[in-house]
């Protein structure tokens, strides 16, 4: 995490989510979805600039939409087949803290 004196901040990492439960089908499409939610993204932001997410596990996968409230991250991983499987996140945020 890099934070700034004019009040911006940019936090980034990675962290390996073990408990996503891909039960949600969109349609008959076989493509499900699982969220995430309390990702700590070690830092209160004030207000958000810029957020971005990517996810990588052993099937296809892909991300939806992602959010922060305060220093929690929330967001949406797709993957196709409901077989639930470790999946790992990297983020990047951007925004100010002051």
């Amino acid at each position: 995490m890099k934070k700034y004196a004019d009040g911006r901040f940019e936090a980034y990492g990675h962290v390996a989510i073990t408990d996503l439960v891909f039960a949600n089908q969109i349609g008959t499409s076989s493509v499900y979805y699982a969220q995430y939610q309390n990702l700590n993204i070690g830092i209160t932001a004030k207000t958000i600039s810029s957020v971005q997410h990517t996810a990588n596990n052993s099937g296809v996968v892909w991300t939806g939409n992602a959010s922060v409230s305060g220093i929690a991250m929330k967001g949406t991983i797709l993957q196709y087949g409901s077989t639930s499987r470790s999946t790992d996140i990297n983020y990047d945020v951007k925004g100010t803290w002051k």
